[in-house]
């Protein structure tokens, strides 16, 4: 419960009093309940402004992963990403509602490209025009619209799975048995504001050392300390060719953190919903505090457990390999390597230490608790430049 309030307060701190019915209903109990969320909300701020979810300084990893091969280093245009063609249509399904849809332009000038409203989709909250949430087969997603403006109509269209409404802003997706990229449509018909929240279907796994002919290699089958977030994934996605330029979010492609491990097709891979949610926050932050960027170069993603013993990496459990960390710089010139953020004419671990401190000063604030994960600095070497390590463990480990 606390995790879903934490995203009602982020979103309450910017847009108002403005709270979700269901969860209300849910967490607090019937009534009024205008009169309850003014009486909890601040409650709560005032409780969590005195709490931490986890021990300062807790580190459970061992020391993080080293990249240490030349293939790792990012090559070209790392931040020139272009669009991938949009879904096909059925006449049934608004063809001009997701035909209009405007995919991201990088070209332009950083925006947030967030909507009139957010979306609640499983324990996450979802302010931005465009998200991709993972799902496995036949999956019932619990989708609400909340932080809309008063009286709002929404209309949904999707071309897949079955949509049951249960209320004027609550539905319930199936998702389909065969695993794939499925988009679901949701317009708020008052302002025309649309989100387009992507379904990434995947495909169940067990396991396996390799899995439809890639080479995934073995998860540790005893999670670390028991903390489930060490399970082996549930499910992959399963990459076809021409699939590694979609857009995950507004800011992010599915290319950026595919491994880098070389092989056939199809690819496999794992992106979690909330470091796409970590990465846009942070993203927005940079920009806050001057450093004009649309996009942040990611180093590494997604790891299959062969690949990071392949490139040296003894940590048996980095969250690389379960989809939820990203290595990443600024690189504005497009060379491949970091950025000279602090003005000192050189390229080193300052650089880093920049972007550190942004991770840094949002940690104490309420709405950053759904974030909280590693942070880790890394110097330049001879075949890449400096970076940080972010994840969304669930814990503070610094290095």
């Amino acid at each position: 419960m606390l995790s879903i309030f934490f995203r009602l307060i982020q979103e309450h701190l910017i847009r108002g009093p403005l709270i979700s019915k269901r969860l209300i209903q849910k967490h607090l109990g019937q009534g009024r309940l205008r009169s309850v969320a003014r009486i909890a909300l601040p409650l709560l701020l005032a409780m969590l402004s005195v709490s931490q979810l986890s021990g300062q300084g807790e580190t459970l990893d061992p020391p993080p992963e080293r990249v240490v091969r030349p293939e790792e280093q990012p090559r070209g245009r790392t931040t020139d990403l272009p669009e991938a063609p949009d879904v096909e249509l059925s006449d049934h399904c608004g063809a001009e509602v997701v035909n209009g849809f405007e995919l991201p332009d990088l070209d332009r000038p950083y925006q947030r490209e967030s909507v009139t409203f957010s979306l609640q989709v499983k324990d996450e909250v979802i302010p931005y025009r465009l998200m991709s949430v993972l799902v496995m087969p036949d999956e019932i997603l619990e989708i609400e619209a909340v932080f809309s403006n008063k009286g709002s109509l929404f209309s949904v269209c999707t071309l897949d799975g079955t949509l049951t409404s249960l209320d004027d802003d609550e539905w319930s997706w199936q998702a389909p048995s065969k695993p794939g990229i499925y988009s679901l449509y949701f317009t708020e018909v008052t302002t025309d504001a649309t989100m387009r929240l992507q379904a990434m279907v995947m495909a169940p796994y067990s396991g396996e050392d390799r899995f439809q002919g890639y080479r995934v290699g073995k998860y540790e089958t005893i999670p670390l300390r028991n903390n489930p977030k060490y399970d082996t994934p549930r499910g992959l996605i399963r990459v076809e060719p021409g699939m590694e330029r979609l857009w995950l979010s507004p800011h992010f492609q599915l290319r950026q953190f595919l491994c880098k491990q070389e092989s056939g097709q199809p690819k496999f891979a794992i992106v979690h919903e909330r470091l796409l949610l970590k990465l846009e926050l942070l993203l927005e932050k940079m920009n806050d505090a001057g450093i004009e960027t649309t996009t942040f170069a990611v180093l590494s993603g997604y790891r299959t457990p062969y690949y990071n013993r392949a490139i040296g990496n003894s940590t048996r459990y980095s969250r690389h390999l379960y989809g939820d960390a990203a290595d990443i710089f600024i690189d504005r010139d497009k060379d491949g390597r970091m950025d000279d953020l602090n003005g000192d004419g050189k390229q080193n671990l300052a650089d880093a230490r920049v972007m550190a401190a942004i991770v840094n000063d949002s940690y104490d604030s309420i709405w950053y608790k759904p974030y909280i994960g590693g942070l880790g600095l890394y110097g330049p070497k001879p075949h890449r430049g400096s970076f940080i390590h972010v994840d969304t463990r669930g814990f503070k480990a610094r290095w």
